[in-house]
């Protein structure tokens, strides 16, 4: 990107109000930088309970949280601040969101974790369309942005139905040889992810909460091992990494 364009592209965000009591200056550009978090919810008998939630983008690689049962890895996570706070002189602001959806069979994430597909598009719909995600900064209001489902996987890894070899050409095929059908993922190879209408600012040391939430109970259209599988959430912010000077934010 060219350097002009680099600094069309940040003018909006010199100097930024957060929330109300919040605001953040005088910033210096670092570099163009993404952050990751994923986060597990339990499935039994493919049904995920009410009130089921996760925070994302709280815990740091090495600490536990959202759902994972031990230290995370930068499998999980590339977080390296806590509690949603990032440094005294730093400041990131997310631009664009997307979010994956899958299944893992286990919530250790030291483990050696199988990563699956949801295998059903109607699994992988109620998932996305059952939760939501809310964004609180420091003491101010809690914006509800919306269900997963409109926050698609940038360039996500999606599924295919085939045939097998013995099926090509075949009116119909012989019995037993229907290769499996998986869900495509919550996006598509030529899909990019959703620009924000406001974005999201990590202020320095100001508390930045992301959650991820369901209301009311809700089935899987899953079979097999699945039913018993955890639901892998894995968010992705684009955005920008700046330096400020030290002091230079209003509230906390």
């Amino acid at each position: 990107m060219a350097q002009q364009n680099i600094f069309d592209e940040l003018a909006p965000y010199a100097a930024l109000t957060v929330v109300p009591g919040v605001t953040v200056g005088q910033l210096n550009y670092v570099s163009h930088s993404d952050l990751y978090a994923s986060g597990v919810i339990p499935c039994t008998a493919a049904k995920i309970a009410s009130d089921s939630k996760i925070k994302l983008f709280d815990k740091a690689i090495g600490e536990t949280g959202a759902g994972w049962s031990g230290p995370l890895t930068e499998a999980q996570t590339n977080v390296k601040f806590s509690g949603g706070r990032i440094g005294a002189n730093q400041c990131y602001v997310a631009t664009h969101v997307s979010v994956a959806i899958s299944q893992v069979n286990s919530t250790d994430p030291n483990g050696t974790l199988v990563h699956n597909l949801l295998p059903t598009a109607d699994a992988l719909w109620a998932v996305a369309t059952n939760f939501s995600w809310n964004l609180t900064t420091g003491r101010g209001i809690t914006r509800n942005i919306g269900p997963l489902l409109q926050w698609p996987a940038a360039s996500g890894v999606y599924g295919i139905t085939g045939e097998s070899a013995a099926n090509l050409g075949r009116v119909a095929p012989a019995a037993g040889t229907i290769a499996p059908s998986y869900a495509a993922q919550n996006g598509a190879p030529d899909c990019a992810a959703r620009k924000l209408s406001e974005p999201i600012v990590f202020a320095p040391l100001v508390n930045t909460s992301i959650e991820v939430s369901c209301g009311n109970n809700f089935q899987l259209s899953l079979a097999g091992t699945s039913v018993s599988y955890p639901i892998q959430i894995l968010m992705t912010l684009k955005g920008f990494l700046f330096t400020m000077p030290v002091g230079n934010v209003g509230g906390r």
